[in-house]
């Protein structure tokens, strides 16, 4: 072999060495770019995944907290739901005027976190954990001091929330603290409820849900009208034409 020859392949292989260093040079960060990458989809995978929360049950007015995972932007589950111990949101003096519901417990979802999303049950979660200025149980307080009217007044928030009509909540507990006697007072739940679902009737039919407003009107003129006094009687029939008219 020649000087020439022996030169001319020295420099080829010089050549290819440094094209393998190029080549290695590049591939090393297009290698790591891809693994955070990877690293990072997986990470909002995992967060977007996994749904957290609490729900209320009307049944015994308890909570507890729950969680599974899913495929993010579906229904599709990817784990059993993971329940967590019922705890009670007040105490005895509101619990023991609950009516007995026969089967299993219903449960509604109160809060998702990380969402700000608002339930319909939050509403009287956060009625029941009311404080007075002793921080005691505001409502378990209240229904102590007033017995008759908590005998009216929780059984017939019990029989809305197991419907899931939380919203005349707000107006009824209002009514309870003005209310003085407790032969008046369900009349005056009922006639608040009806001009109450009367609003919620008018929000539903903006949004076009006419299966909401049908399920609430049919519910609520099946409930019993607790009185003899014709007025009232007039009154309540009033509202409740309403319901289908306005």
């Amino acid at each position: 072999m020649t000087h020439f020859h022996l030169a001319a392949l020295l420099i080829k292989v010089t050549v290819n060495q440094q094209k393998k260093k190029s080549g290695n040079s590049y591939l090393i960060p297009i290698l790591l770019f891809l693994l955070l990458f990877l690293f990072g989809g997986l990470m909002v995978f995992f967060s977007t995944s996994s749904i957290k929360g609490t729900e209320f049950s009307p049944n015994n007015f308890q909570t507890r907290s729950f969680s599974y995972s899913r495929v993010p932007g579906t229904k599709i589950v990817l784990s059993k739901t993971v329940l967590g111990s019922a705890v009670s949101v007040t105490n005895t003096d509101v619990l023991k005027h609950l009516k007995t519901i026969s089967g299993s417990p219903v449960w509604h979802v109160t809060t998702i976190y990380g969402r700000s999303e608002n339930h319909p049950s939050a509403t009287l979660i956060e009625a029941l954990k009311q404080t007075n200025a002793d921080r005691a149980d505001y409502w378990g307080a209240w229904s102590s001091a007033n017995p008759g009217l908590a005998a009216v007044l929780w059984p017939f928030v019990q029989q809305l929330a197991l419907k899931e009509f939380y919203f005349p909540v707000p107006d009824l507990l209002q009514a309870a603290e003005d209310a003085k006697n407790a032969d008046d007072f369900e009349e005056s739940l009922f006639e608040i409820t009806l001009r109450a679902a009367a609003r919620q009737c008018q929000d539903w039919k903006k949004t076009g849900d006419e299966s909401a407003i049908h399920e609430l009107t049919t519910w609520l003129d099946q409930l019993p009208i607790g009185t003899r006094k014709e007025p009232t009687i007039e009154r309540i029939r009033s509202l409740k034409a309403r319901l289908n008219t306005d």
